[in-house]
């Protein structure tokens, strides 16, 4: 078989040669500047990541900082007839009958850890009341003071006045209520660490 002349002085003829050469230049040129946008695309991704990631980072500490922190604090000692108020006013609105509530004893003042903040704490002692007014009694304190806090809470059955209002099982209560104050001294000398 022979091959025809034109046919051969095609394949020797430099013009589609050089608009091959073109062609495989032009694809490879394309797909060198499609890799070169698709790194550009992936290098802002990883530094808007390693950007986010940084804020995360320092929102993480800010976080833990705030957490090791009071969550409300004042500036001065309440008076004790304020807070013994605060309590006989929730007393009212949980429906505890005042004889109820048997004692309040005022804790050591305290330093909170690694703090400027003192730690003032009142422990009130309660007989015969249900886990239904106890529940009722600390929202009301709660609500009517965002300063204060429960700090712990002892509920043991007793068989002083231990009974049942309105078919509910009776409890003595002993409740540390309190509240962090800035010491703005830093030297305290009530404070007891």
């Amino acid at each position: 078989m022979q091959i025809p002349e034109n046919a051969l002085r095609r394949l020797r003829d430099p013009k589609p040669r050089a608009l091959t050469a073109i062609a495989v230049f032009a694809v490879v040129l394309s797909f060198v500047w499609f890799q070169h946008r698709s790194l550009a695309t992936t290098r802002r991704s990883l530094q808007a990541s390693a950007s986010k990631l940084t804020r995360m980072k320092s929102d993480a500490h800010q976080i833990i900082e705030l957490q090791s922190r009071p969550q409300r604090a004042v500036d001065r000692e309440k008076p004790n007839a304020e807070l013994l108020a605060q309590v006989e006013a929730a007393l009212s609105e949980s429906n505890i009958p005042r004889e109820l509530w048997q004692d309040s004893i005022p804790q050591p003042t305290q330093r909170a850890k690694g703090s400027d903040y003192l730690r003032v704490a009142t422990r009130l002692e309660f007989e015969g009341v249900t886990i239904r007014q106890i529940v009722v009694f600390t929202q009301a304190l709660l609500q009517d003071d965002p300063t204060l806090s429960i700090q712990s809470l002892r509920v043991q059955n007793r068989t002083k006045r231990s009974g049942s209002i309105g078919g509910e099982t009776t409890w003595s209560v002993e409740m540390t209520i309190g509240y962090f104050m800035y010491d703005l001294d830093g030297n305290d000398q009530k404070a007891q660490s």
